[in-house]
């Protein structure tokens, strides 16, 4: 079985790329009769080599709709992961108008999704993201690993760590406005995509890390966070959630996008439009229990992939 995954082309490094690669990794290391290859989706040659092309991420239409267009005719079985979820509280909270970033955005989207022979997405509320936009779409549920197991989290320092991008969806500043009011030292880790928006969470106290070696950040920073923090606008399960979950370490989560279906009753969630709820699930977070390593086991990749190899021999048959 060979099977190629298309990551995004350009742009930092995200959780959606750091998905694909360990899916990969996982999914070579079942059996010598796989072959997996990762390539950025504007390197389009040669798709029909490939049993299954695998895209990661349909919310990226400047180059998902052209990537989608060479897998749907090619001779290779199409599956997306969409990685979607509604930008409306978003624009909403930035006071733009319509519930699209750019016009006949969601349109291009559905696009992408009603090209795929089937969507992989990691939770069913995903999935119903998706059906409200192609209601016929063959989907399934494929679930979220990490790429392994973490150590246990060491005694709390008295800090919060937010890990993501440093930018306005990611909502630091809003939450560095709550840590401020509560005395709470904030970092942050995570690559700067706007400067201009980084110096205002200076400004609020926190500290900007920029971005951190993984194991280091996660053996290092995380192991002994307080609490980890992102109350972001839409998360289709955010990576760094699902660490500080695996490690026991209390974290504030957004009630938009699909994190509170996945992580149930362990998260400390927020409303994150508003910097009282955050602050409020900081209080109740900062004083939560880290639970013991190991009573809550998070998935790995390998488990999700080999879960994926049976569906893939079943749709190849």
């Amino acid at each position: 079985m060979r099977v190629l995954n298309l990551v995004r082309p350009s742009g930092p490094t995200g959780g959606d790329i750091g998905y694909a690669v360990d899916y990969a990794n996982a999914l070579q290391g079942l059996n010598a009769d796989i072959q997996v290859d990762v390539r950025p989706a504007n390197e389009l040659d040669g798709l029909d080599d490939y049993d299954f092309i695998h895209m990661w991420a349909a919310c990226s239409p400047d180059w998902g709709l052209e990537a989608a267009r060479a897998a749907r005719q090619s001779k290779a079985k199409f599956i997306l992961s969409p990685i979607w979820w509604p930008r409306d509280a978003r624009q909403a909270f930035y006071g733009m108008p319509g519930i699209d970033i750019a016009p006949g955005y969601r349109q291009s989207v559905a696009a992408i999704i009603n090209m795929a022979d089937v969507l992989v997405c990691f939770t069913m509320s995903e999935l119903v993201e998706c059906w409200k936009l192609v209601p016929n779409a063959n989907g399934v549920v494929m679930g979220i690993g990490i790429d392994r197991r973490a150590q246990k989290a060491q005694p709390p320092d008295d800090y919060v760590l937010s890990i993501g991008r440093v930018e306005r969806h990611k909502n630091q500043w809003w939450l560095a406005l709550a840590c401020r009011m509560l005395g709470y030292k904030l970092k942050c880790a995570g690559t700067v995509r706007d400067e201009e928006y980084a110096e205002g969470i200076r400004q609020q106290g926190a500290e900007i890390l920029g971005e951190i070696p993984h194991d280091e950040l996660i053996d290092g920073l995380l192991a002994r966070a307080r609490v980890h923090a992102l109350p972001s606008f839409g998360e289709v399960v955010s990576r760094a959630n699902c660490e500080a979950w695996d490690m026991g370490v209390p974290s504030v989560i957004s009630l938009e996008g699909a994190d509170p279906e996945y992580f149930g009753d362990c998260g400390y969630y927020c409303r994150p439009e508003d910097w009282r709820s955050i602050k409020d699930a900081l209080i109740r977070a900062w004083y939560g229990n880290r639970w013991d390593w190991g009573t809550k086991v998070h998935p790995t990749w390998e488990d999700v992939a080999r879960d994926m190899y049976i569906r893939m021999l079943a749709w190849n048959a």
